[in-house]
């Protein structure tokens, strides 16, 4: 019947809202009681305890940033870093330690190679700061750059980047790829299950998160961790290669964009959680 079908859809819900530590109270007169859905600040502060600072971090530079022809012959997941980016690795590395200090990190990685090779230098450089600390690494497929098109064609991506200009940059879809949406749907899940997952509430201390990724794809996650509306994500830029985005967190558990700590990214930080 009907009202079966409903009930174990209700059911259905529920269980996904206890995986993702959803609250659901009733709201409302006796007889008419309304639901009201609690995926707010308050639930991700204590879903997210555990966790210290969060730093999103673009790729180096990589052969392509320096040639784009490249795009042209090499498959992008394929495409390495440069000798300069390599360097600008390695002083990142260095940088985030002072960010640190010695505490437990966790890293999630874009299994592309540039990202993987902005991994392996950045690791060096915080091995020769002296970072000694507990570290883990995930390869995070849902993190990887927008799909534009296999090989791609500079001319004619100069002039699909300019229709998106025009369309609007998170719901253009590339012919042959993905929108940015595409790429907010799939990045989402790290801040929303990945993280809660992988780093307890009950941590004796905190961990530090550090997400290595693409230009377009850092600004989603932040879309998400933030709840920004489209305009906001539609007002901030790329990050420049090897940029260093800081999400902090204050004594009440409230997290905030560290502009002390953070590359420009044409946004403010207003909207905190």
């Amino acid at each position: 019947s009907v009202e079966s079908w409903r009930g174990v859809q209700r059911k259905s819900v529920k269980r996904v809202l206890d995986c993702l530590g959803v609250r659901v109270a009733q709201k409302g007169t006796k007889g008419s009681a309304k639901p009201m859905w609690f995926g707010n600040a308050e639930n991700r502060r204590r879903r997210m305890a555990g966790v210290g600072k969060i730093i999103l971090v673009r790729h180096a530079q990589s052969e392509a940033n320096a040639n784009n022809l490249v795009y042209s012959n090499t498959e992008d997941w394929k495409i390495g870093l440069t000798e300069r980016g390599k360097a600008e690795a390695v002083r990142t590395g260095k940088r985030i330690v002072k960010i640190v200090g010695g505490g437990r990190c966790v890293v999630f990685v874009s299994p592309f190679r540039r990202t993987m090779d902005t991994f392996r230098h950045l690791l060096q450089g915080m091995r020769e700061a002296g970072y000694t600390g507990d570290l883990a690494a995930h390869q995070t497929p849902g993190i990887t750059e927008q799909q534009f098109r296999n090989y791609q064609n500079p001319r004619t991506m100069d002039h699909l980047f300019g229709l998106r200009q025009l369309y609007g940059r998170f719901f253009w879809r590339f012919p042959e790829g993905e929108a940015a949406i595409d790429v907010h749907q799939r990045a989402s899940p790290l801040i929303e299950v990945d993280l809660p997952r992988l780093v307890p509430p009950d941590s004796p201390t905190p961990t530090n998160v550090i997400i290595i990724t693409h230009g377009i794809t850092l600004r989603t996650l932040l879309m998400s961790f933030f709840w920004m509306g489209i305009p906001t994500f539609e007002g901030m830029r790329n990050p420049a290669n090897n940029a260093v985005v800081v999400i902090s967190k204050d004594s009440t558990g409230r997290f905030y964009l560290d502009k002390r700590c953070s590359d420009n990214i044409g946004w403010d930080g207003s909207g905190e959680i």
